[in-house]
């Protein structure tokens, strides 16, 4: 092994203890195999599942090893940063396989807009009253306001330039995630029946027109995949799709935009022309019980639609703040202003998935029980015992009787390690195997017996 091989080799598999050192070179890996350029905390709060508040204090973490025996000066163990040993198997496997990580690629404005620019309200014939009667053009300026914002923001998010990706928030970033998410779905199952009803038998074998990709970047390779398609029969695919985009788009999507309009007391087909969401005046009690239901206003205090979020979709505060696309601080600034209206792309997505809460899925797996988690280790290694259920996922032998136990959910320090366990089990069946390398690697950096380990279940010797 050359020297160059085995700096990168130890890279991936450290020898001393996890460390919030380790986050950056995590980072860079994860860049590299998202196409991302730069990986933001909210990102890495995701895919650690950690509070995104507490990204910058993980980076200066210390080993649980090391801070469990090291003498404490006046601070309290809770106080000490430090990375647990269910996040440092985590690290290792995302180090090794940052793919596991499996965050939504973000579409830039330009993908988005080549696919809506039909749909969107004022294109094609006329729906609204500023421009009824009359064919218009697809006009730059439209796009913005679907996502909450300005229409002169239009600009600002398609430049002229098509190197340049655009202005963007992450909360519009989700909302794009959705649309594109929606689409790459109807254009799935139109594709895998057209494909059925009319592909040549030898065609069936070609790569190019099989797709393994789970997600929306499906839509990236829509011209190559129909590639075996005649003319008529290409037509005939796209007046389906885009029939049925269209539909999805309207009833769906601007239906809830246009619930968002009417929160604010403003004319739902103006605001997709000007693009002017705000409204500055405090919800009155009196103003919000006389709402329908569907559009009445989301604020930072009126029963706090973030918690009632989290608490239907079942989902923590990391996972929460990801799919929003929202930071902690913008969060207590909502709940602050009291009963001021949270800003318009925040609460169409606030909106959007409490209609929608299925649509999490493309964002989140739901971890599954400890009861399938062991019966699945149990067949892929039948020496597993149930006590080791706990010290595999990075806690203690003595809570793995809680975690196998059907009546409990996936318990919080193993809810990230079990979803990536129960996703790749299908088509990597070595999954297993990976995490159990990881623990043991870990167990070995911190100076302990990995055979004792495996017997007493203990992180700290």
């Amino acid at each position: 092994m050359d020297i160059m091989t085995a700096n990168f080799t130890s890279s991936l598999c450290p020898e001393t203890p996890i460390e919030g050192r380790h986050l950056a070179e995590l980072a860079n890996l994860m860049a590299a195999e998202w196409g991302e350029s730069e990986l933001r905390d909210l990102d890495l709060a995701m895919a650690l599942h950690i509070p995104p508040n507490r990204i910058s204090h993980f980076r200066h973490a210390k080993t649980s090893y090391r801070a469990a025996n090291t003498p404490r000066k006046g601070k309290a163990r809770h106080d000490i940063p430090m990375v647990h040993p269910h996040q440092a198997i985590l690290i290792r496997l995302l180090m090794r396989h940052p793919k596991y990580a499996r965050l939504v690629k973000r579409p830039s404005n330009t993908e988005v807009w080549d696919i809506i620019a039909p749909f969107l309200p004022g294109s094609g014939p006329v729906r609204s009253a500023f421009t009824a009667g009359r064919d218009q053009p697809v006009q730059k300026k439209g796009f913005a306001p679907v996502f909450g914002r300005a229409a002169i923001s239009s600009y600002k998010m398609l430049p002229g330039d098509l190197s340049t990706s655009g202005e963007t928030s992450l909360t519009v970033i989700r909302l794009q995630m959705v649309i594109m998410s929606r689409f790459a779905d109807i254009f799935r199952d139109c594709f895998k029946r057209y494909a059925a009803n009319h592909m040549f038998s030898g065609d069936r074998k070609n790569p190019l027109y099989e797709s393994t990709t789970q997600d929306w970047t499906i839509l990236r390779e829509r011209d190559s995949l129909t590639g075996w398609m005649n003319e008529p029969l290409l037509q005939a695919f796209w007046a389906e799709v885009h029939e049925k985009w269209e539909e999805w788009f309207n009833q769906e999507y601007l239906s809830v935009c246009r619930r968002e309009a009417l929160s604010r007391n403003l004319d739902p087909e103006e605001v997709f022309v000007q693009g002017n969401w705000l409204n500055k005046s405090p919800v009155t009690d009196e103003e919000y019980l006389h709402k329908d239901p569907g559009s009445r206003p989301i604020t930072g205090a009126r029963n706090d639609a973030f918690a009632t979020f989290r608490l239907q979709a079942g989902i923590t505060s990391s996972e929460m703040f990801w799919v929003l696309g929202v930071q902690v601080k913008a969060v207590y600034r909502y709940r602050s202003r009291g009963k001021i209206r949270i800003e318009a792309p925040t609460s169409i997505l606030l909106r959007y998935f409490m209609s929608n809460l299925n649509d999490l899925n493309y964002f989140l797996e739901q971890p599954p029980s400890g009861t399938w988690l062991l019966q699945k280790i149990m067949g892929i290694d039948p020496a597993f015992k149930q006590s080791q259920l706990s010290p595999l996922f990075g806690s203690t032998k003595l809570s793995s009787y809680n975690f196998a136990a059907e009546t409990h959910s996936c318990p919080h320090f193993a809810r990230r390690l079990a979803s990536i366990f129960a996703r790749e089990l299908p088509h990597e069946p070595q999954i297993y195997w990976q995490i159990r390398e990881c623990v043991e690697d870990e167990v070995r950096a911190r100076g302990l017996d990995v055979k004792t380990f495996w017997e007493e279940g203990r992180w700290n010797g």
